[in-house]
């Protein structure tokens, strides 16, 4: 991995990946969670498609309504938390 090198005081010597290898590593990520998420729907019983659906439609719910209710200030954050977890689901 060719990676960008920097000599800042603050941080020393450090590598950074390029954003062709971030990329990458969050692919692999993304494939991980999904076939994690996968085998989760198929043991409590659904069949290969079905699980396939269900945990891309679970990991885009999770992801998107994280993204949609980072917008914004603390009284939009809480409705959108509100909406997104049932009450007996929260912590």
């Amino acid at each position: 991995m060719a990676a960008e090198q920097t000599n800042r005081p603050d941080l020393g010597q450090v590598q950074f990946l390029t954003v062709a290898e971030v990329a990458a590593i969050m692919r692999e990520v993304d494939v991980r969670r999904h076939s994690f998420v996968r085998e989760l729907y198929k043991d409590v019983g659904l069949n290969d498609e079905q699980a396939d659906s269900f945990a891309f439609l679970h990991m885009s719910y999770t992801i998107g309504g994280r993204i949609l209710m980072a917008d914004g200030d603390a009284t939009t954050y809480e409705k959108g938390w509100k909406v997104a977890v049932p009450p007996g689901v929260r912590s």
